[in-house]
């Protein structure tokens, strides 16, 4: 018995959210998937029991990515989530754990295994948060009753957080791990936009309200919403949508009914938002790691230590009480925010973006070895439904040829696109970040399309019927 099979009977046992056993109507998952993002956001305002005031966020800069809040319920949001996932997928593309997803029955077992694997990382980092300091050193700022207390509402956050996540995807529209990013990043940005506060150095935080305050005067604050910024993400979502619209058109026809022609399309974004997320997670693990590091041992006795923890990233605490990187391999990982920060250190912009667009290109090339996306798994799909492309032969192996020639070349290019538009927006402080108002826009587009199937199904059932 392997390491995934023995998740995946592991998973039968834990508590979950069950598959309809009948038609949902669209009414419904509308009204499931409002009641998961209410749920969601009611969470975020949930503080968590027992801690001190918590001054120092380690995510602040990198919350859009797990769709979670400081000190609350959902402090984790996603991220043990994503990263079960993304440790999987690397084992499985990796051929470290042999499985074939174009079977029903292994996808089966991977989405079960997923499931195991990711209450492993709620306690994995539910740990790491708790016992690695984020709340105080464990007997002496904390004690280990309020630890203990500590770690076992990270985990029921998290847990509920799979659920609303499983709740989506079998009785809503979409993914419950898109919703809360989406709404994660909406939530941000309407308050970078529309905030009337000011903070303790009197700035407005609202972009609006501060170009408002100075008779028009301020377009761009460093470090600061600002309209640039906000101009700058209705730049990214404008290029995003009309990406989205890019598409190569494959003709193809109907061996069984002759002189039936028609169209396969692969869009320029051929995998979407996949590779920017898998790359930003990882990212902010490492980065959430780095802190933690910085924060429990850079003060140690131990010379060696100390220097190996320098090496990672070092930080400092910012009058606002945030950590900001200051240097090691963490801070060429993390991105310049602002055009001034940008400019300050062009070597810091080359070397995020380029390891960004790299770390891009492997996660979408995996992905779509695993979802069913590459050539051979259509190819296989052309096949059995009786398709083939005018002018081959109507041979697996011939249709799989033909179909790299575009699927590969715009896996990879998509890629590209993505990680250079999320690193230019950065750039020009956009508001929401790069990578937050990236992964929005493709999500509200893929929302979009799912309700606009499920609304062609809803009024033709026989069009349904035939799209299971």
């Amino acid at each position: 018995m392997d390491f995934l099979e023995v998740l995946a009977k592991i998973s039968k046992y834990i508590p979950g959210v069950k598959n309809p056993k009948r038609h949902v109507t669209l009414n419904e998952k509308i009204l499931w998937t409002g009641i998961v993002v209410v749920i969601y956001y009611v969470l975020t305002q949930v503080p968590l029991y027992g801690i001190p005031k918590v001054t120092t966020d380690y995510l602040a800069q990198l919350r859009f990515i797990f769709a979670g809040a400081a000190g609350t319920l959902l402090e984790l949001g996603i991220s043990p989530i994503v990263t079960a996932g993304i440790i999987l997928e690397l084992f499985v593309g990796s051929k470290i754990i042999e499985l074939d997803l174009t079977s029903a029955e292994d996808r089966a077992k991977f989405t079960a295994a997923q499931r195991t694997f990711s209450i492993i990382m709620i306690i994995f980092e539910a740990s790491i948060y708790v016992f690695g300091g984020r709340y105080g050193r464990v007997g002496e700022v904390i004690s280990l009753t309020t630890a203990s207390l500590l770690f076992f509402q990270l985990f029921i956050g998290s847990y509920i957080t799979l659920l609303l996540d499983e709740l989506t995807s079998t009785w809503g529209i979409g993914s419950g791990i898109s919703l809360f990013i989406a709404a994660g990043v909406a939530q941000t940005i309407f308050w970078e936009t529309f905030s009337p506060l000011k903070d303790k150095y009197g700035n407005y935080i609202g972009a609006l309200f501060a170009l408002i305050g100075s008779g028009g005067a301020v377009w761009y604050r460093e470090g600061y919403p600002s309209m640039v910024g906000l101009l700058a993400s209705v730049v990214v979502f404008v290029v995003v949508i009309f990406l989205q619209t890019v598409q190569v058109e494959i003709p193809i026809s109907y061996g069984s009914v002759k002189g039936m022609r028609g169209k396969y399309p692969i869009s320029l974004l051929y995998i979407s938002n996949i590779p920017i997320i898998f790359a930003s997670t990882l990212f902010a693990d490492v980065y959430l790691i780095s802190q933690m590091l910085w924060s429990r041992f850079s003060t140690s006795t131990n010379e060696l230590l100390r220097r190996l923890v320098s090496l990672i990233g070092t930080y400092e605490v910012t009058e606002t009480g945030r950590l900001s990187i200051k240097g090691g391999l963490c801070y060429y990982l993390t991105s310049p925010y602002g055009l001034h920060s940008a400019m300050s250190d062009p070597l810091r912009s080359i070397i995020y973006t380029v390891v960004l667009i790299i770390v891009s290109v492997i996660f979408g090339v995996v992905w779509v070895e695993l979802s069913g996306m590459d050539a051979k798994s259509i190819a296989k799909q052309f096949v059995s439904s009786g398709m083939t492309i005018p002018g081959f032969r109507s041979s697996y192996k011939v249709l799989e040829k033909v179909l790299s020639r575009y699927i590969y070349p715009v896996t990879i290019i998509g890629a590209i696109l993505v990680g250079v538009i999320a690193a230019f927006a950065d750039f020009f402080g956009s508001i929401g970040r790069g990578m937050g108002i990236l992964l929005a826009t493709m999500i509200l587009w893929q929302f979009y399309q799912s309700l606009a199937r499920e609304q062609i199904q809803e009024a033709h059932p026989l069009i349904r019927r035939f799209m299971k």
